[in-house]
């Protein structure tokens, strides 16, 4: 995560699937960077119904509609909203 992290420039507009561990990682890279958008997984069907199945296909189609500003996206719990949840 580090070296990822060192990579990064202020620049950089980083796109990431929601997922169980999405906030985790959004809270490591915040501020490094220009902006991160969470992707709504039942909105973006262009990954789930991929034919090529790869992580390297999927990010070049996320950087694609990243670049054009279509990435769908879902509010990010914060960490405190996060922890009630779990608790639940």
């Amino acid at each position: 995560m580090e070296e990822f992290k060192r990579g990064l420039k202020k620049a950089d507009e980083v796109a990431v699937e929601s997922t169980g561990n999405a906030g985790h990682f959004v809270r490591q890279i915040q501020g490094l960077v220009k902006s991160v958008k969470i992707i709504n997984p039942s909105q973006f069907k262009v990954i789930s119904n991929s034919v090529k199945k790869t992580d390297e296909h999927d990010a070049v189609i996320i950087a694609r509609y990243l670049s054009k500003g279509l990435i769908p996206e879902v509010r990010m719990r914060t960490k405190d909203e996060s922890q009630i949840r779990r608790c639940q």
